[in-house]
């Protein structure tokens, strides 16, 4: 009879066997009812995932090896056993028996697979192995000797001698039995003058099944033992040795290990407290004696939290008792982030711990123990790296910003002094311009600061004594105020290697800071000294010889939830302030290899210590500051790409003598160099423009003019204070530089010092 197509596909649909149909490339093509539930998913879910989507990760090469095999003709069993994940989540072990299908041609059309749930086998092959490996470990690491023999009879059917099948470690141990040498070989191989009374002994055992239990000491070994025999299958015998010796001595053993303990305790780095059942302390190590202040004679019996006590960093809260949940769940935990231990003399450290407990050999928790480690240095670093990541991602945008608005500052404020140069000073107007140009320099410095705390501005090091810049700078910050500064700077305070100007600046913001802490008025304890750090107080700055300056006040201290972010940019508490103060302050100490340290107590005052390495060169002779005004005569040549900064520099040159040509771009600049040099009216000097977008900015065009004018003065200009080539313009070409903003004065100068 033929049967019918539809009878070939409800066996296929209806079937209680689970089959598939996959497309060469995975994709589900037809699933019965069988298979989808298997896995708990419609028909209708599984024709939009590929087998890859529900097969584990590590089954994945195993399936693709076998398609691509099969698609390669290979002759081969196609099974494979594999897992396939469940809607649920659950992970399943299958058996896949597939065919690759092909056409009358030859051409493979998709695999058709049978699906068997063998996932009751792959558990039952688990326990087992499970079961395998737990007798093998029990074996192996049993502390009595285990060993299984078989007895070997004489003519007369009497016991005459046994042969070792199974000897674990212990075994070897206690009897001096290795497996090495003795599995395989019987005990008058091995040991001749063995008593015969043993061997009866463990023959009646083997033969009967009478259970055995002797205790005999062994003159080879000097050793006690207590050997119990039975036996597990006729003819054969096993024998669990207990070594008893040391049962005559454990009370000298115990005392023995608690010394070892005691030692080990000692020795650990970290803290280390047990307690009872109860939370009451029992033992505290040296580490946990100091870290908490207690001895152990004077803890000994008083709740955990009497000699244990921690709070949060931030919020200051009194934190859970560890040794309370670990006595009500049985678990291990750990201390959450931001746990400080107070000590008994107040000192506060940041801490990380885990608390376990102890248990009898019957699982009875008998205490815990509770280890605990310093954190604070680790914790202290850790910001210090997360402060400076901050600062450079925002360093970026400041630097940018602070550029743009050097360059808007420089224009503004050349052009006030033209516009002053051309009134009375007397007069309402120059009176006007007078105050204008005042705000010049607070505008200045702000920008001076957005490069500070962006990049740390490069510093323009000289050699000297701190005591010199803490001399002139904090009597000038505390002018006007009726705060007294009292200096303990030591006499022979080395000298550093730092740019006086901005180490000015972070002592003065210090001062400041002090000064804004203490309004009533007080005293500000200014000192210096010559100190060798070690590890503890180094943090980012390198081990050696430094000089310590601090700066102390006696106001109301920093709140602890403010103190992490006080060197934070744009971070103030102050209504008035920017916020740029303490991130100055930092930046500048970064870029002279330097660190800076706080301590504050609420109620006692603050005290910021900076830390400079001890300079290696010796202090350069002064040089006198030239204060004579400045004419000139000549050419000069202007380049720059803003419009207002040109023309404003050359109305500036121009009222000091000089007849002054403008061009946008280096390009331009190196033409008109070329044909004012060819008409033999040469520039004496050319004022450059560093970068130039989208076009030859200076440090582009300088070395192409100095393949024609070597000795032609050349002025590098940019709002970029921090770039290598405004600290070393010489190094990269530039007779000299000028930072932006800047004004007559500043103009003056760079010209007095090159034109003669």
């Amino acid at each position: 009879m033929k049967i019918d197509e539809s009878l070939y596909r409800k066996g296929f649909e209806q079937s209680a066997l689970a089959y598939m149909m996959t497309s060469l490339d995975g994709s589900f093509l037809k699933a019965n009812q069988a298979f989808a539930g298997l896995l708990g998913y419609s028909n209708d879910e599984l024709s939009a995932l590929g087998f890859q989507k529900i097969t584990h990760p590590e089954d994945l090469p195993g399936s693709f090896d076998l398609f691509q095999r099969m698609l390669a003709g290979e002759s081969l069993v196609p099974e494979l056993e594999k897992r396939y994940l469940r809607k649920d989540g659950e992970f399943i072990w299958v058996r896949l028996s597939s065919t690759l299908l092909r056409t009358e041609d030859g051409e493979p059309i998709c695999f058709f697979s049978a699906v068997y749930d063998i996932s009751q086998k792959k558990k039952a092959e688990a326990e087992l192995i499970e079961s395998e490996r737990r007798y093998r470990l029990l074996f192996e690491n049993m502390q009595e000797g285990f060993g299984l023999q078989e007895i070997i009879l004489d003519s007369a059917g009497e016991p005459a001698d046994f042969r070792f099948l199974e000897l674990n470690a212990a075994y070897e141990r206690h009897t001096g039995f290795s497996q090495k040498d003795s599995l395989g070989r019987t005990i008058r191989e091995i040991l001749p003058s063995v008593d015969p009374q043993q061997i009866q002994l463990y023959g009646h055992v083997a033969l009967t099944g009478e259970p055995l239990v002797v205790d005999y000491h062994s003159a080879a070994y000097d050793r006690d033992f207590r050997v119990r025999a039975f036996r597990p299958s006729p003819g054969r015998f096993a024998t669990i040795f207990e070594d008893i010796t040391e049962t005559r001595r454990s009370q000298l053993a115990v005392e023995a290990e608690r010394e070892r303990l005691a030692t080990t305790l000692r020795s650990i780095a970290d803290g280390v407290i047990t307690t009872d059942e109860q939370g009451r302390v029992e033992l505290l190590n040296a580490v946990a004696e100091e870290f908490t202040g207690w001895t152990t004679a004077q803890a000994r019996g008083l709740d955990l939290e009497t000699v244990f006590k921690i709070i949060h960093e931030n919020t200051r809260e009194v934190l859970p008792n560890p040794v309370t949940k670990v006595l009500a769940s049985g678990m291990t935990m750990e201390l959450a982030n931001n746990t400080v231990l107070l000590s008994r003399d107040g000192t506060e450290r940041i801490i990380a711990d885990s608390a376990a407990p102890i248990r009898s050999s019957d699982g009875r928790i008998l205490g815990v123990v509770l280890v605990f480690r310093d954190m604070t240095e680790k914790q202290r670093m850790l910001f210090h790296l997360q402060r400076s990541e901050k600062l450079e991602s925002l360093g970026a945008l400041a630097g940018g910003i602070a550029h743009d608005f050097n360059n808007l500052l420089t224009g503004l404020f050349s052009y006030l002094e033209l516009a002053a140069a051309t009134v009375s000073p007397a007069g309402p107007a120059g009176g006007y311009l007078g105050k204008a140009l005042n705000v010049f320099e607070r505008a200045k410095a702000l920008t001076l600061q957005l490069l500070t705390f962006s990049k740390g501005g490069v510093p323009k090091r000289t050699t000297g004594s701190l005591e010199t810049t803490l001399r002139e700078v904090v009597p000038f910050a505390l002018s006007g105020s009726n705060l007294k500064a009292q200096f303990n700077i030591a006499p022979d305070l080395a000298l550093c290697d730092y740019d006086p100007n901005q180490m000015a600046q972070v002592i003065e913001n210090l001062v400041v800071n002090a000064l804004q802490a203490m309004p009533q008025g007080g005293a500000l304890e200014i000192g210096a000294r010559n100190i060798v750090l070690d590890p503890e107080r180094g943090g980012a700055l390198n081990l050696g010889p430094c000089v310590e300056v601090w700066v102390k006040d006696d106001g109301p201290g920093i709140a602890p939830h403010v103190l992490p972010r006080i060197f934070d940019p744009f971070f103030t508490t102050k209504p008035q302030g920017n916020g740029l103060g303490l991130a100055t302050v930092y930046s500048i100490l970064r870029q002279h290899d330097g660190d800076i340290q706080v301590e504050t107590k609420l109620g006692s005052g603050t005290t910021f210590r900076f830390y400079l390495p001890v300079s290696k060169a010796l202090a350069p002779s002064a040089v006198p500051k030239s204060t004579s005004t400045y004419k000139g005569h000549g050419r000069l040549l202007v380049m720059d790409d803003e419009v207002s900064i040109r023309e404003s520099l050359a109305e500036l040159l121009n009222l000091l003598g000089f007849q002054t040509d403008t061009v946008g771009d280096g390009q331009g600049a190196l033409q008109l160099v070329q044909q004012a040099k060819a008409e033999k009216r040469p520039y004496r000097a050319v004022f450059m423009d560093l970068t130039i977008p989208g076009g030859l900015g200076g440090l582009g065009a300088i070395t192409q003019l100095r393949g024609f004018e070597p000795e032609l003065p050349v002025f590098v200009i940019s709002g970029y204070s921090e770039e290598l080539v405004m600290v070393s313009p010489q190094e990269y070409g530039f007779t000299d530089g000028l930072v932006k903003p800047f004004q007559m004065q500043d103009l003056r100068r760079v010209l007095a010092r090159n034109l003669k």
